[in-house]
């Protein structure tokens, strides 16, 4: 049998005959001859010189053989034979060995299998298959290749199994393995085969059986800072069949650059568990700028390959804005029964003050959202929200949705690229009208000295209370013609003050002088329209006319002659005219029936239409600028 050969010899062994004929062996023979394909030929079989005798083993020397010629890349057939007392037996069957070097060893095989996965290119091996192959092997001594085998050790088997059998098949060199156990690993060597034999086995390729990771989004915005950035994710959707060993996180210039850096790296590295992190440096040290857009993206790694985010996030360096630091307030100006005008402060930004002092988080604001209750102390909900694509940011907006005299709750809050803020503090603004216009005010009482009014609040309020301080005021121009009104500071404008006296010293007027006197009340949208104008002179009521007489000279039949003598007392008023009354007969009830109001001469009056034998009663009144007199 064949022991092994090199170039230049050849080992054989011999097993002994098993039948000796009836007589012990007395030597074996060994012939050789050169090879034809698959035995077509004669082949002619020589002793060979070297090898006889009862040695059982025989090594064939090409350089010191002499029987015949042997040459190196050619293949012969040997066979020997056993001799007795009786002579030389039959041949035995033949091995074939050729004068050559062992079968090469191959290279180690070679997985085809992605380290990254992407759209267009395709990779042979799955998570259940591995695709391999190896690389041809030179042979030796001109001895032919004839093919490969490759074998196949289940990690914890410890059993080489060969998978792929292809002796005589030296064109293929390659061979696809199925049926394999995701997420387990293997590991794989080639031998290669000629005439002689299998070559030594190659050296090992141990892999897992798995794919890179796929499904990787990009990162995404869970919070910031004005110095730093909380990113977050989700692993990839599809762990290629092996765990994730760590990602990978990557950060531009933070102006625009195509170029990304790895940051973090001691954070990151070896932790497949985290689902977020925050940055605070870029990539070189330093500070992240505030305001200033940098770019991220990440790469998830199994043991296998790796995959990146889909595409890289952007984010700016800035916290959320903060509350605004004022509540909504309320423009009476705009304000009426059947609409609220509101209006809210803009939050401030870098570098209009420094970045210390800005209320916009660091980010320019790019809505502002105001939310109202429904009246009722119920939930508040978005009343008005801005576009973040509109380039003007208003600051007022008019609720036409309210009801005269409810109050309703108002907030609002600031929105920046990274986020709504927090809401500023509750304001509570109410739809009302300026009150209605107050009755003028009435004339009590009146001296020399001194006015006494009473006034009038209004009927309306227009949904607002009137101001418990300075809620009403009483106006009066100086008495002389044309003056303008101005407020008398003696009165208080309590709600409980509906009355007034005026006094000239107080008050700074001036006997005699005629007086315009309106009054008006205010509640929390405004004034009032003043009330009508009462006009009142300073001067006390005539004196009562105690001079009237009947003219019996001048009465008749159906007419009565009256006379009265004019008042003389000095009065800071002048008597303008006289009215005379008399008690109707029918009703009882005085009635004017003569009007000398505006001629102070008028001192008689004949009455006509009376009755013989009946009686009257006359009076007369002086009249001045106030009225009449008792």
């Amino acid at each position: 049998m064949f022991v092994a050969a090199t170039s230049d010899q050849i080992q054989l062994s011999f097993q002994p005959t098993s039948d000796n004929g009836g007589s012990a062996v007395t030597e074996y023979n060994l012939y050789a001859a050169v090879a034809t394909l698959d035995g077509a030929a004669v082949e002619t079989y020589i002793e060979v010189n070297s090898c006889g005798g009862l040695l059982m083993a025989c090594t064939l020397v090409r350089t010191t053989e002499t029987s015949q010629t042997f040459t190196t890349g050619v293949t012969y057939r040997f066979r020997f034979s056993a001799t007795n007392v009786i002579g030389e037996g039959e041949l035995s069957n033949s091995v074939t060995v050729s004068l050559a070097a062992p079968a090469v060893q191959p290279a180690k095989p070679v997985l085809d299998r992605a380290t990254t996965i992407t759209a267009t290119t395709v990779y042979k091996s799955t998570k259940t298959s591995l695709y391999l192959t190896w690389a041809a092997v030179t042979p030796l001594d001109a001895l032919e290749v004839d093919g490969y085998k490759l074998y196949m050790t289940k990690q914890g088997t410890g059993a080489a199994v060969c998978v792929y059998d292809g002796s005589r098949n030296n064109q293929k060199l390659f061979y696809n393995v199925t049926g394999l156990e995701t997420g387990k690993r293997y590991s794989f060597y080639v031998v290669s085969v000629n005439a002689n034999g299998v070559s030594a086995p190659s050296d090992e390729l141990v892999v897992i059986i798995c794919l890179p990771p796929t499904g990787f989004p990009k990162p995404k915005y869970l919070s910031s800072t004005k110095t730093s950035m909380t990113l977050g994710w989700e692993a990839p959707s599809d762990s290629g069949g092996c765990p994730l060993l760590t990602y990978t996180l990557y950060i531009n210039d933070g102006l625009g650059g195509a170029s990304f850096t790895s940051i973090d790296s001691t954070a990151l590295q070896d932790k497949p568990y985290l689902t977020q992190h925050t940055v605070t440096q870029p990539a070189g040290g330093g500070a992240l700028v505030t305001g200033q857009a940098y770019r991220f993206k990440l790469r998830a790694t199994n043991e296998v390959g790796h995959v990146e985010s889909t595409n890289f996030a952007e984010f700016v360096v800035a916290s959320v804005p903060l509350a605004p630091p004022t509540p909504p307030s309320q423009n009476f100006a705009y304000t009426d029964r059947d609409r609220i005008r509101i209006e809210y402060a803009a939050l401030t930004s870098s570098p209009a003050v420094s970045s210390a002092l800005a209320t916009d988080g660091g980010s320019a604001v790019l809505s502002y959202d105001l939310w109202r209750d429904d009246g009722l102390g119920g939930d508040f909900s978005t009343l008005y929200s801005q576009a973040s694509s509109q380039s003007i940011l208003a600051l007022t907006f008019t609720d036409f949705n309210v009801q005269e005299g409810v109050t309703y709750r108002y907030k609002y809050r600031a929105r920046n690229i990274n986020g709504w803020g927090a809401f500023s503090g509750v304001a509570y603004l109410f739809a009302a009208a300026k009150p209605d216009q107050p009755a003028a005010p009435t004339l009590l009482s009146v001296t020399d000295d001194s006015i006494g009014l009473q006034l009038h609040a209004p009927t309306a309020t227009g949904g607002a209370d009137i101001l418990g301080v300075n809620g009403y005021e009483l106006l009066m121009d100086d008495g002389t013609l044309n003056s303008a009104s101005t407020k008398v500071n003696s009165y208080s404008g309590s709600l409980s003050s509906l009355t007034h006296t005026l006094q000239r010293t107080t008050d700074s007027m001036t006997a005699g002088r005629i007086y315009s006197i309106t009054f008006r009340a205010q509640n929390a949208v405004g004034w009032s329209p003043a009330s009508a104008v009462l006009r009142v002179g300073l001067g006390a009521e005539p004196p009562a006319i105690t001079s009237l007489q009947a003219n019996l000279a001048g009465c008749g039949p159906t007419f009565v002659a009256l006379s009265w003598s004019a008042v003389v007392a000095a009065l800071q008023l002048p008597v303008l005219g006289y009215v005379v009354q008399m008690i109707d007969p029918v009703t009882d009830e005085w009635i004017d029936v003569y009007d000398a109001s505006n001629d102070p001469d008028a001192l008689s009056y004949t009455h006509f239409g009376v009755i013989t034998g009946e009686s009257y009663v006359f009076r007369v009144f002086a009249v001045n600028f106030n009225g009449r007199s008792t």
